[in-house]
Formats: C-alpha cells, structure tokens, sequence
C-alpha cells in the first residue's frame, strides 16, 4: 500500500491507493459467510448477564502507550457490508463516515515518529429496533476486519485481516436492546466508539510492532477498564 504521509485526515490518497486498501482486505466467500454467522447468534442472544460501562469520548479517553506509533490514513470499506436480521437500514456511507470519524478521534492523538495507516473491511451491520418481542430483542452489533500498514516499509504487519466483532455494550435501554432508547445515528456513533477502543487494544496487544527492529511481542495483556 503506497501511501504518501498523511495526517489521519483519511482519503487523501490516490484511486490506486484506495483499490490496493480495497484488496487488501478482501476475504473469501466462505470466510465472510462464517464470520456473518456467528455474530448473528451473538446480536440475537447476547446481553443478559453481561456487564460494563460505556465506552468513553475517544477524544478524551486514556491512552495505552503505542512506541512510535503515529496515524496516516484511515481506510474504511463498506461495499460487500451486509444487514443482519431485525436490523434497522444504515447508510454504508454513514457507517463509514461514523467509524472513521471515531478512529481518527482517539489513534490520531498518538505523537509518534513513524506513520501508520489503518485499513477496516465492514463485514456486517446490525442496528437493533423497537417493536420485536423483548425475548427476540437483538442488540446492535458490528463485524470488522482490520489491517496495519507501515507506510515507511510499504507493507502490512498483520497478513490475514484481524476479525474484531462489537456488540453493543450495556447502557441505557441494555436490557431491552437500544432500538428502544436510540436513533439508528445514536447507535452507530456508541459502535464505532466500541470499535476505535478495540483496534486500539489490539494495537496495544501488538504493540512491539511499534517499538523498534528487533522488539519482541509482549505477554497479551489484562484486560483493563476506562480507556
């Protein structure tokens, strides 16, 4: 992926920079199929029981170190995006726009020496709605595929796609799904917030990719609240 630097403003790159993010993250029928599977059962059965607090302003919320780690471009694809079940209809063009706003908020705080882009394949959307049966009540849900690209290396750090799966969190209305107590737009922007902490947590997993030739990969870490 050549790209030239950038400042996490997104797609300023050329057509051809964009095809070769396209591609990059392109999966197999069978993969995308499996993938779609499972988090359906996930939105429709996920929720009670489970516990947390709400993801913070990516603007805001704390960091976890990242070495030399700086934003470039930020690559969101929405073409092959499919709609889960009992889901309201999203706009591919606002899912995109809502998940790159969220990433650039919170990895575009990192100050690092070396540019980095970040490339997501939207694989699945689900938007809960009002109306269904509380017991059938699903809850939102986004499946993601991510790469890393150095830009000074020209070439990815992660070769097959990070598969990350966000359901939504619990809040306000979680027990009767957030169709009940927000707009479909209320609902992207609280996704792509889960979705902007959890590549950042991925990236902290893997954060000996940005610290240096030679550094070795760090034990997976606990799991940690409030970022």
């Amino acid at each position: 992926m050549e790209v030239g630097h950038g400042t996490g403003d997104g797609m300023n790159g050329s057509a051809e920079e964009t095809g070769r993010a396209d591609g990059a993250l392109e999966t197999t029928g069978p993969t995308r199929r499996g993938m779609i599977r499972g988090t359906l059962g996930l939105s429709l059965a996920a929720g009670f029981g489970l516990a947390g607090c709400t993801t913070p302003d990516p603007a805001t919320a704390k960091l976890p170190p990242l070495g030399d780690f700086r934003l470039g471009y930020v690559v969101v694809v929405t073409d092959k995006v499919q709609k889960g079940p009992l889901s309201r209809d999203a706009d591919p063009k606002a899912i995109e726009e809502a998940l790159k706003r969220a990433i650039r908020a919170r990895l575009g705080r990192y100050e690092g020496e070396r540019l980095y882009h970040v490339a997501v394949n939207v694989g699945l959307y689900v938007l809960a709605q009002p109306g269904i049966p509380l017991v059938l009540s699903p809850k939102s849900a986004l499946v993601l595929l991510v790469t890393v690209w150095d830009d000074e290396k020209k070439r990815k750090l992660n070769e097959k796609p990070h598969q990350i799966t966000i359901i939504e969190e619990p809040g306000a209305g979680f027990l009767v799904g957030s169709g009940y107590t927000q707009t479909a737009d209320e609902q992207l922007v609280s996704l792509a917030r889960q979705a902007a902490k959890a590549i950042n947590d991925w990236l902290y997993e893997n954060r000996h990719w940005f610290e240096g030739e030679g550094a070795e990969p760090h034990p997976k870490p606990k799991a940690e609240t409030g970022r």
